[in-house]
């Protein structure tokens, strides 16, 4: 019975605070700054359509294409990626709920390379339990690839492509199998309590 206690204590977190990324941890938009190394005239008009036909991660993917065609390496991606500021009082909140036990995880429509060296960057990793993010690695050749993050959280089937962040807050509580009191989510979309009572 002790031990099963323990373990209760231990998965037992006050609050769940789920951040957005762009232009809330982080005060601009990795996506856009990445593109913007980019001189403008390779957004051609059928690079542009992609974003209205097939979604903003299949437009990024082609993004990350031609920046590796047009010889910006990993390193200058990532040197423009790490230069983005903090969100004004955003580290202070950080470290604030990570001293006091509570469970901070990440909802975002950028991807894990980009949120990661980041994080790195500003010696905030620490304060991020886990980040939901779409997964990205280099290939072999140095072009940043990415796939869609629904793919990362096959345990919940209610996930659609174009990501419903309250659906995915709910999976990830279920995923981290945590018992919190309250969740909130902080994002440029919306801020809030989405549940009350213990889960």
């Amino acid at each position: 019975m002790l031990r099963l206690r323990k373990s209760i204590f231990q998965m037992s977190k006050p609050i769940l605070v789920a951040f957005d990324f762009d232009h809330t941890i982080a005060d601009q938009n990795t996506d856009i700054v990445v593109r913007d190394l980019l001189p403008r005239e390779k957004i051609t008009d059928d690079v542009t359509k992609l974003y209205r036909s097939d979604g903003w991660t299949a437009y990024m993917q082609k993004i990350f294409f031609l920046l590796h065609e047009n010889g910006i390496t990993p390193e200058t991606i990532e040197e423009a990626v790490k230069k983005i500021p903090v969100t004004a009082g955003v580290d202070k909140l950080l470290k604030f709920l990570h001293q006091t036990n509570n469970e901070v995880i990440i909802i975002s429509d950028s991807n894990s390379v980009f949120i990661r060296k980041w994080l790195e960057a500003t010696c905030l990793n620490y304060t991020v339990q886990k980040v939901f993010t779409n997964p990205a690695h280099y290939d072999d050749n140095g072009c940043l690839r990415i796939q869609m993050y629904h793919t990362q959280v096959r345990f919940c089937v209610t996930l659609i492509e174009h990501t419903n962040k309250y659906k995915i807050l709910f999976c990830c509580q279920a995923c981290l199998q945590l018992i919190v009191l309250k969740i909130y989510f902080l994002g440029s979309v919306s801020y809030g309590t989405l549940s009350s009572q213990a889960s």
